[in-house]
């Protein structure tokens, strides 16, 4: 045991921890923001496939992350963290940092197959996509979202990381909101895909010097032991064992589908701000300003919440937060403003409302570990972050597939994107997707079980029982 305690760092947690945090979230959101916001856009207007077939892929790719990402979290839960000075989570982060970004550049280089047959434009996005997002972004993504519980075992210090990471990914959200709409679209409100092809990189770029800072500079001060191997009946049993946890597991299973509403809401948000601002407003200097001043709101709100969450409790928190979301799509909805400037004050509101939520949510699947290690005595950071990651990739594909599904059914096409019949729709998905989408995830967070008290309580027997070996 003396040598694993070797790894471990006495550094005292501060800024410099949160800061190298948020690095991660911000490198891998300048891969996930980029898809998110662009990938439709890029894969209709340009590539000339279908929406509804472009958000079919990224639904049909989670098929793929249940295995990956269940599979990423059994490799960083059995690695061994005196191994390497980037112990057991930093090490898989490194390793899968550079082809994440090159795949995520390939999936907008696709203009190179533009002008050949449907089917290997099809094949292009597919395979690129694929190997982007279930295989090298999961690779970084899950020991990411898994290391926070070996930087501090302080609860209220998990929710300032959690705080500090949700900064990092809006920060990534402002540079692709705000350059792109500025730096992608000619005079007539058009993607070009060279221009697309420039600021994928410098996105690609920008993502592996913030992996760089986040890898380097962080810590580990808790130490979690390799998973032990055991026989394969033994091993298969275990495994048997984990899946019923995860199934039968309450606030698991609550904090994921308020998550994955939560999310489908903010990528349909991301996705739809393509077609609102420039085909609906015919405006898209709009759209930068709209997704500046957005994120500005969303990082104010976020280093508020870990104040908020630690007098009033991160469930609570929760629920009101997306309930003013669902309160403010619907007043747009229901108002229609005619003036892009109206329509930005009303979705300011909804951007408070998703920075408070997204602050705290990567605090609180760290809460759900700990109250499942403190009930079976067990703990699993690499595959309940699994299940929890793979349940965002769920709702981004679930925004994805719907918007893509709503857009085609709307007759949206290259030909008939600025007709008034097709930006109506275009605006009633828009307003409404988020509408319901935060209504059900605010539901299910009513139902969340871990309050305040609990995760508090949960906190401190862990603390006791590290104490006493």
């Amino acid at each position: 045991m003396e040598e694993n305690k070797k790894v471990l760092s006495t550094r005292k947690f501060g800024l410099r921890d949160k800061l190298c945090y948020a690095s991660g979230d911000i490198a891998n959101d300048f891969t996930f923001m980029l898809m998110s916001s662009w990938m439709l856009k890029f894969y209709t207007d340009i590539m000339g496939v279908e929406a509804a077939l472009v958000g079919g892929l990224m639904a049909a790719a989670r098929i793929v992350d249940a295995f990956t990402d269940i599979g990423m979290g059994t490799l960083v839960d059995g690695t061994d963290p005196s191994k390497s000075k980037f112990g057991k989570f930093r090490i898989w982060m490194l390793r899968g940092a550079i082809p994440c970004v090159l795949l995520a550049i390939l999936v907008f280089a696709g203009s190179v197959v533009a002008d050949s047959a449907y089917a290997v434009r099809v094949a292009w996005m597919f395979v690129t996509y694929i190997l982007w997002g279930s295989i090298f972004y999961t690779c970084v993504n899950i020991p990411y979202g898994s290391m926070a519980s070996s930087i501090t075992d302080d609860p209220h210090q998990r929710t300032q990381l959690s705080s500090a990471r949700s900064i990092g990914a809006i920060i990534a959200n402002l540079g692709i909101g705000v350059a792109g709409p500025l730096l992608v679209y000619n005079a007539d409100s058009e993607l070009v895909a060279s221009k697309v092809l420039i600021f994928a990189i410098v996105c690609g770029l920008l993502a592996l010097c913030f992996y760089a800072i986040c890898i380097f500079g962080s810590v580990d001060r808790v130490y979690i032991p390799a998973k032990k191997r055991v026989a394969k009946a033994e091993r298969a049993e275990g495994e048997k064992g984990i899946v019923m946890t995860l199934l039968t597991d309450k606030a698991l299973i609550l904090l994921i589908i308020g998550t994955v509403f939560m999310l489908m809401t903010q990528m349909a948000q991301n996705s739809m701000a393509g077609y609102v601002f420039p085909n609906y407003y015919q405006n898209t200097t709009a759209q930068s300003i709209a997704s500046m001043v957005g994120c500005v709101m969303m990082i104010a709100i976020a280093a508020f919440a870990p104040k908020l969450a630690k007098k009033f409790g991160k469930r609570e928190l929760g629920f009101v937060s997306m309930f003013v979301g669902a309160v403010v799509y619907l007043v747009a909805f229901i108002l229609r403003p005619e003036s892009v400037w109206v329509y930005i004050v009303i979705q300011l509101f909804a951007y408070m409302a998703l920075g408070a939520f997204s602050a705290i949510c990567f605090a609180m699947i760290i809460d759900v570990i700990d109250n499942a290690e403190v009930k079976n005595g067990k703990r699993d950071d690499g595959k309940y972050y699994g299940v929890y990651s793979f349940a965002r990739k769920l709702g981004q594909a679930g925004a994805s597939l719907l918007t893509g599904s709503l857009l085609t059914a709307v007759g949206y096409s290259d030909a008939t994107k600025f007709e008034a019949s097709v930006t109506t729709g275009i605006y009633n998905i828009a307003t409404l997707v988020p509408t319901i989408g935060f209504a059900i995830a605010g539901i299910f967070l009513v139902f969340y079980p871990l309050k305040k008290s609990q995760v508090d309580n949960n906190s401190e027997i862990l603390r006791q029982r590290r104490e006493n070996g």
